[in-house]
């Protein structure tokens, strides 16, 4: 059954991302994600990007560094390794890693590491 609906998701993601301003942003990052996984980058880039604006207005750190992590997510699946580095340095700008969720970390530290070795910078991969 993998893959079989890949439109249907689409089409659902697309249909969570029309919203008004103030709607909550995890269920958006969340729409996003599945933008992601059905290979729809660039709607998931341009997703991504409005709740990255729409977190700093309203002050909303947390939420704005984990739509910046997965836009360097997708970046790494575009083959763009240094925007997904600026991607991970904007997000630790929005919120120190100190203050993440502990299930966050490992999210944001295995994203800099394939960046990293994609760019070939080995000493930087750890």
């Amino acid at each position: 059954m993998r893959g079989e609906h890949r439109g249907t998701v689409v089409d659902l993601a697309a249909q969570a991302l029309v919203v008004r301003e103030e709607a909550p942003l995890m269920p958006r990052i969340a729409a996003c994600r599945a933008l992601v996984f059905a290979g729809a980058l660039e709607d998931a880039t341009d997703a991504l990007t409005a709740v990255v604006s729409a977190a700093r207005r309203r002050g909303v750190r947390a939420a704005g560094a984990q739509a910046l992590v997965l836009r360097a997510v997708v970046a790494l699946r575009d083959d763009r390794a240094e925007e997904a580095l600026r991607d991970l340095a904007a997000a630790d700008r929005e919120l120190p890693v100190r203050c993440w969720h502990p299930l966050a970390v490992p999210v944001r530290a295995a994203v800099e590491i394939v960046a990293q070795l994609r760019l070939g910078r080995l000493e930087h991969a750890r």
